[in-house]
């Protein structure tokens, strides 16, 4: 069963984006609206909602879906993965290496 929610979120800059989540299989799907999102690029944003920081989230009562979301079965295979890679690129993140959002 699919599941989909679409959130408002905060950029940095103040300008409002809009996440779309959705399950597919044993995967989490997360699009985003900002430009680097537009563009394919995997966006800071994103990664906010991965790490589990919901701070951007405009409307307080999607935090908790996005929660929900986030601790679902759906999400366990895209959390793993993505944490490996976080794991496999902080040497560089911490170097300093250029923003690629």
């Amino acid at each position: 069963m699919t599941q989909k929610l679409t959130i408002n979120i905060i950029g940095s800059s103040g300008t409002p984006y809009t996440l779309n989540i959705a399950t597919a299989g044993e995967d989490l799907h997360i699009y985003c609206t900002c430009p680097a999102g537009e563009n394919g690029k995997f966006c800071k944003h994103v990664g906010q909602i991965l790490d589990g920081d919901f701070s951007s989230v405009c409307d307080s009562s999607d935090k908790s879906l996005v929660g929900d979301f986030m601790g679902s079965p759906h999400a366990k295979n895209t959390l793993q993965n993505y944490a490996a890679l976080r794991s496999a690129l902080e040497p560089q993140l911490k170097a300093g290496a250029p923003d690629i959002s």
